[in-house]
């Protein structure tokens, strides 16, 4: 997955611009941090790569019953053929 990126200095100030003191503010962008490292979200980049995945597959699947349909036609053609005959 693609990284987020996080600026820990500017989130750090943000606390402190709202009365946390350094320790405080510290520990929060710590655990924010820990948390989105563990977080697993898929960013827009990793979601269009995916759809680009399940479009291949589609195409392959309809070129593949496709094929089937063939496949079937070319078999059921001349045992039709005997049962007239």
């Amino acid at each position: 997955m693609t990284a987020i990126t996080f600026d820990t200095l500017q989130f750090v100030k943000t606390l402190k611009d709202a009365d946390f003191n350094d320790k405080q503010a510290e520990a929060i962008s710590s655990a924010f941090q820990d948390a989105q490292r563990e977080s697993d979200l898929a960013t827009k980049a990793d979601i269009r790569v995916v759809e680009t995945k399940v479009d291949a597959l589609a195409r392959d699947v309809n070129s593949l019953r496709w094929i089937l349909g063939v496949i079937v036609i070319l078999t059921v053609i001349p045992l039709i053929n005997n049962l007239i005959e």
